[in-house]
């Protein structure tokens, strides 16, 4: 590193304050944006701060740092960071605190994390004595993170596009246009249940016991929780290729278990029958938005919504040809095969640009850029 840098800590180039904590029910709808540890989560009739702020996150969302519009309300979750004039760049400050120098230190409370101004201080940062340097290092981040955020938008609309494809060719098949029946009326449906929880031994290893957050709307073998041999005695079993649909609560959550199991009463199972519905049609019409739109309809239950057996029973589907069930789930495994292949493309980009933009702010306030 050059001489032209200097090693201090946050005290010696910063003031800090905490605003006054008011409660959110103390907020009024207004003309004024109010800011907490996240970003903006309101608005205001008043204004406690005229000019833009720095600011950092200090409680919950600890170490989120984010620019206030002018005239705005903070409140007391966010910390003001202001840079000494001439001594330190306000968006240089504001890269240091995203990623430049380590603040995890300065983090305090398990139960409830916070930071407080007493740790945030003595934290270490080095910066350039030049404030030119400064605005060089600000700028070439600048033009660095925007072409990550260029890189990630255009991965994360290749991959909406894909499944916005999907979604098309599932509203126009699955569209009740034709072939049209209520599923009760081909395809037999049955309701879980939840053996004793006090029968200690009833669970086990043997067989897995479904429950609607196993349901991630794709093929499942395993659960959170299993039964014995015993315990799958008193419990209701699915063969495989059975479609696992959540109806009580968080409704439409869909499964296609590959293995036998059980599962809870807030889900009802459309039992294969091969011979009327290829087990993977009847697994993607559910997915469909015409099955949960109907789903959400036929809910019952003032806080709870809940779709009884009956009510199942009564969604109206298409049942084609199995000729052309089949055509039909070999053009969709071939769409949903793509989104994973882009899921995978996806993930594996945002993670390579993570490390990039921390790799680049590494760089910046050790002199190498």
């Amino acid at each position: 590193m050059s001489g032209d840098w200097i090693s201090g800590r946050l005290e010696d180039v910063c003031h800090v304050y905490q605003p006054e904590t008011i409660s959110q029910k103390s907020l009024q709808d207004g003309p004024y944006p109010v800011y907490g540890a996240n970003g903006q989560i309101g608005s205001h009739a008043k204004f406690n701060h005229e000019e833009p702020e720095l600011l950092l996150g200090c409680r919950g969302s600890c170490g989120f740092v984010h620019f206030s519009q002018p005239c705005a309300w903070i409140n007391g979750n966010s910390m003001v960071v202001r840079p000494l004039v001439g001594k330190i760049d306000v968006n240089y400050l504001a890269y240091a605190l995203r990623g430049g120098i380590d603040i995890s230190a300065a983090i305090t409370g398990a139960a409830q994390p916070q930071i407080t101004r007493s740790s945030l201080m003595p934290i270490a940062i080095r910066y350039p004595r030049s404030l030119s340097e400064q605005h060089r290092i600000v700028a070439l981040l600048d033009e660095a993170f925007a072409s990550i955020a260029t890189a990630k938008a255009n991965a994360e609309k290749s991959l909406r596009n894909a499944r916005e494809v999907m979604d098309c060719y599932m509203q126009s098949v699955f569209s009740l246009e034709s072939d049209v029946v209520e599923l009760g009326a081909v395809l037999k449906t049955v309701t879980g249940s939840t053996p004793p929880k006090s029968e200690t031994h009833y669970y086990g290893e043997f067989m897995p016991f479904v429950k609607p957050p196993e349901l991630c709307d794709g093929e499942l073998a395993s659960a959170g929780d299993g039964l014995t041999e015993l315990g799958a005695t008193v419990a209701r079993i699915l063969p495989p290729q059975s479609v696992l649909v959540s109806c009580i609560g968080n409704l439409g959550k869909v499964g296609l278990n590959i293995v036998p199991v059980a599962f809870n009463q807030q889900i009802n199972a459309i039992l294969p029958e091969t011979s009327k519905a290829v087990p993977k049609f009847m697994f993607f019409q559910a997915l469909s938005r015409p099955f949960k739109e109907q789903l959400e309809n036929l809910a019952s239950g003032t806080t709870v919504p809940i779709v009884n057996k009956s009510k199942f029973n009564g969604i109206r589907v298409t049942v084609p040809s199995i000729q052309k069930q089949e055509l039909i789930v070999e053009r969709l495994e071939v769409l949903r095969n793509e989104i994973v292949r882009l899921e995978s493309i996806y993930t594996r980009k945002l993670a390579t640009l993570d490390e990039l933009k921390q790799s680049l702010l590494q760089r910046a306030f050790t002199g190498q850029l």
